[in-house]
């Protein structure tokens, strides 16, 4: 049962002093061979008046339920001393290089569909009744369709459909892709990921975002007092506090809180030591020319000695 539309239905029930008897089903309802299955059966069987689970907005189904409303980074010294002045700026320009190569938040390569469709990605399903028989079947999305055919079918549905804890661990771990609702994500991340693992994430859109609504029975005698309590309860900001409550926002990325530690090996700073090296080589080298042309120019002077 879809947890934020009972507890809308729940403050329905209060301002109308009225009570509902669930009628469960396994899925949201397709059409086959001329009838409804699911929810969509329950409503044109007449064996539910209203529906507690919002549903999406789709052609099909407007011709048999009423819509209610819509939840929606020197020379010779001075010459010693400016290859000094060279030698430290270069050095200090290396090491920031260094510094801000570490921190500096590595490329995002995946950024589409088609890059996860290229990725050596093992891509998963959140393992739930309306990813089996509403999105890659019915979608017309060529992108979406290429990622099931190309990743799904590979690897095997059976495989392929896992449930919202396991499906976000193994994203976790590394070399895996989730197809989940973000409602469900977002609350599952935010209790389970650290600041670094949340950084680390990338979230990609596979299909578009689709809108649900309450829906009742089509010529239902009570589609306008339904109508009116969710314009009433919208109005109110009742509706707002319960999306909130039930939403969980999307976690956010906090590098600059987080503590991170950073190997710097030889390699990292092996030009910097050459160049040091080689500084106090010339500068020896400079020092012994400087000493051998004043002892000749001290002999010149007084050749007697």
């Amino acid at each position: 049962m879809h947890r934020y539309g009972y507890n809308i239905y729940l403050i329905l029930m209060e301002m109308f002093n009225f009570k509902i008897k669930i009628v469960r089903t396994n899925t949201w309802g397709t059409l086959k061979n001329g009838s409804w299955t699911g929810v969509m059966g329950a409503l044109t069987n007449h064996q539910a008046e209203v529906s507690v689970t919002p549903l999406q907005f789709k052609i099909e189904r407007m011709g048999f339920i009423d819509s209610t409303s819509i939840i929606y980074l020197c020379r010779c010294r001075l010459v010693t001393i400016v290859i000094l002045v060279f030698t430290f700026l270069l050095y200090q320009f290396y090491s920031a290089s260094i510094v801000s190569s570490l921190l500096m938040e590595p490329p995002r390569t995946i950024k589409n569909v088609n890059d996860i469709i290229k990725s050596n990605f093992v891509v998963l399903i959140e393992d739930i009744a309306y990813n089996y028989y509403e999105f890659f079947d019915s979608t017309a999305n060529p992108y979406a369709k290429n990622l099931y055919r190309k990743k799904i079918l590979v690897q095997g549905t059976k495989n392929s459909y896992v449930n919202a804890n396991y499906g976000l661990k193994k994203v976790n771990e590394g070399d895996h892709a989730f197809y989940i609702d973000i409602d469900t994500a977002y609350k599952i991340i935010s209790e389970n990921f650290n600041e670094q693992s949340v950084c680390d994430l990338g979230e990609v859109t596979v299909l578009p975002p689709r809108r649900i609504q309450f829906v009742t029975r089509k010529g239902s005698p009570y589609r306008e007092m339904i109508a009116y309590g969710l314009r009433k309860i919208h109005e109110t900001g009742v509706m707002q506090y319960h999306t909130l409550i039930w939403h969980t926002s999307k976690p956010k990325c906090a590098p600059s809180g987080s503590k991170q530690t950073f190997n710097i090996t030889i390699v990292d700073t092996a030009t910097a030591f050459l160049i040091l090296v080689t500084g106090f080589i010339t500068s020896l080298l400079i020092l012994f020319i400087e000493l051998c042309s004043n002892y000749l120019q001290k002999r010149n002077f007084h050749p007697e000695n």
